[in-house]
């Protein structure tokens, strides 16, 4: 809360009627639209705030003045404008007021000529708005407004300065302490001044400074107050041994029912500010104004450890804290200069040569010219591709003259001069390489295996009829004996082998196995083929099933199932779904099919059956398949 203004010297004569001469108030609505805040009665101060015991109106102001911003205040916060020791015109509109939310709220405004304390609430909740003091008819000569001192019975006479005073006049009656003598033979009847004698009342304003109040904050939620009416500039100190305080600093108009923040002036450095996250352990020193303020604190709002020791001097002196100025963000600020100085080494105008436009040379020319001793200046073009220039050019030592380069052909054409390409005994063969394409070889190719063995020819032909090719014979070996493949013959599937028979025998799958199930109406149909033992496993080969009924069965869906295991078990490796009418007769036609392959996992059964039974429903099912080992 900043307010620049010297207060006006205030007599014990003048305090008597200043309030009823030099305040005027007016109430004002307030909703979420910006409402023009005006001043009426050419006041220096002016303040505004909700009229209400309980505030709850959350607004902001915005001054008229130029590059201001809005001020956000929460419920129960006045704004102050001041214009130091000259008074607003009337009809000035000092800026706009705006709630957040619609309302309407009540404010009121008050206007003070001069400085003094917050009007009463009763002023403030005064009937239709405003508060008059009404002092009758305007003087017709000057249109002011008179004013008489009066006891309640006798008034004292105002002349002008050029008309004797008569014994008949009513004078004040000045009494001059016993105290203060005047000297023998003076005419000086004394200086006005501040009244010392009787500190913070209104008989006058104090200049003693009055003790020292001291605290500590040790939570977030200390404070340190002290009475301030009366006194105009609060200078608070903080040290101690302490960290993550956050100090704030505020005022009340009221005895301490509500507060306001206060903006302070710090001591150390231009820094206006209404509360502080203090660095650890910091000493530190603010000057915060209070003038029309009944009491003043400082209140913590954070805190993590130690104790913070807290001072508050009051004084009467009616001078407004340090002046600081703080420029607001995001304005660039004027800077006019009809000439500045030029820094020390810096060119003349007599020494800056002359532009040129355009396309044509300057008139000044500046040489650049090397001496012998210098660093060689590096010329450096990668940037941009460089023209060269030449009718002729030097060809390098041992370079080709057009005199010894052979004359060029056309495309499908020899050329006239022709370059032998000839080998030498000694030379290291030139390499030709047709990796990349097929190269035709025509005539008798003879394979020669060298130095190892290469032939591959069958074995001549023994029992066959076939004797104009030698038959290659086919088997296995494992890299010492021959096994051979015997044909499929009766006498070959059994038996055993002979010494020279040195391969295994040709077999055939197992014998065939089958399993059904055709159980009676409304019983599942499942059959199942056992496990055949370690290492066997069932191959299922063909599949068949149908349903009939001779009494209609419920219209259901059902499926087919063949498992990789017992009934009600194991993974389903084969399914089909069928519906079952409802109806009599062949619910599901014979279905068959052959050459499924299915191969079942080792040692375990395998079933075909139906998903459930149905009642009324005749169920069949049928597989039949091999088995491996």
């Amino acid at each position: 809360m900043k307010r620049f203004l010297l207060a006006p010297l205030i007599l014990a004569l003048g305090a008597m009627c200043a309030f009823a001469q030099g305040t005027y108030t007016e109430n004002l609505t307030v909703t979420n639209s910006p409402t023009p805040i005006v001043i009426h009665n050419g006041s220096t101060f002016v303040l505004i705030r909700e009229n209400a015991a309980t505030p709850t109106a959350v607004f902001s102001v915005t001054p008229a003045a130029a590059n201001s911003v809005a001020v956000n205040l929460a419920a129960g916060q006045a704004y102050q404008f001041s214009n130091g020791s000259f008074p607003y015109a009337s009809g000035t509109t000092l800026g706009t007021i705006q709630a957040t939310t619609a309302g309407p709220f009540t404010f009121v405004i008050f206007e003070m000529s001069a400085f003094q304390a917050f009007p009463s609430a009763s002023i403030m909740a005064a009937a239709g708005g405003s508060s008059t003091a009404n002092q009758g008819t305007a003087a017709a000569a000057s249109g002011a407004w008179p004013t008489k001192v009066t006891d309640g019975t006798n008034i004292a006479a105002v002349k002008p300065a050029s008309t004797a005073a008569q014994a008949a006049d009513s004078a004040i009656v000045v009494a001059e302490s016993p105290n203060t003598p005047l000297p023998p033979g003076s005419n000086l009847i004394g200086k006005t001044g501040f009244d010392n004698t009787t500190p913070g009342t209104t008989n006058g304003v104090s200049m003693a400074q009055p003790s020292r109040t001291t605290g500590t904050i040790t939570t977030s939620a200390s404070t340190v107050s002290v009475s301030s009416a009366g006194y105009s500039i609060a200078t608070v100190t903080t040290n101690g041994t302490y960290a993550g305080i956050t100090v704030n600093f505020e005022f009340s108009d009221d005895g301490g029912t509500t507060w306001y923040s206060d903006t302070c002036a710090r001591t150390d450095t231009n820094v206006l500010e209404s509360s502080e996250a203090l660095p650890s352990n910091q000493t530190r020193a603010w000057d915060c104004s209070i003038y029309a303020a009944t009491t003043f604190r400082v209140r913590s709002s954070a805190y993590t450890s130690g104790t913070a020791n807290i001072g508050i001097t009051l004084s009467a002196a009616p001078v407004e804290s340090a002046p600081t100025v703080q420029m607001a963000s995001g304005f660039t600020q004027p800077v006019s200069a009809s000439s500045l100085p030029l820094p020390t080494g810096a060119s003349t105008s007599a020494k800056q040569p002359a532009l040129g436009t355009a396309g044509s040379p300057a008139a000044d020319v500046i040489t650049v010219q090397g001496a012998a001793s210098m660093t060689a200046v590096k010329v450096d073009g990668s940037a941009v591709t460089q023209p060269v220039s030449a009718s002729s050019l030097p060809l390098p030592t041992g370079a080709a003259t057009s005199a010894k380069q052979p004359a060029l052909g056309t495309a499908g054409t020899p050329s006239a001069d022709v370059i032998s390409v000839q080998g030498a005994t000694s030379m290291t063969p030139v390499k030709v390489d047709g990796s990349g394409v097929t190269q035709p070889v025509s005539g008798t190719v003879t394979a020669n295996a060298g130095t190892g063995t290469m032939g591959v020819q069958g074995a001549t032909a023994s029992g066959s009829a076939e004797s104009n090719d030698n038959p290659v014979m086919q088997g296995g070996s494992d890299g010492t004996n021959i096994q051979k493949s015997l044909t499929a013959s009766a006498s070959n599937m059994g038996g055993t082998l002979t010494t020279t028979e040195k391969g295994a025998r040709l077999m055939e799958k197992g014998p065939r196995w089958s399993v059904s199930s055709a159980p009676a109406a409304g019983s599942q149909a499942t059959a199942s083929k056992s496990a055949g033992g370690a290492g066997v496993r069932h191959i299922l080969d063909c599949i068949s099933f149908s349903a009939g009924s001779t009494s209609a069965p419920a219209l259901t869906q059902l499926s087919i199932n063949v498992r990789d295991g017992a009934s009600g078990g194991g993974s389903v490796i084969w399914q089909h779904t069928v519906i079952i009418p409802a109806a009599t007769g062949q619910n599901v036609s014979p279905f068959g099919l052959c050459g499924l392959g299915l191969v079942g996992s080792s040692n375990t059964a395998m079933t075909i059956e139906f998903s459930a039974s149905l009642a009324n429903l005749f169920e069949s099912v049928d597989i039949s398949g091999t088995d491996v080992n």
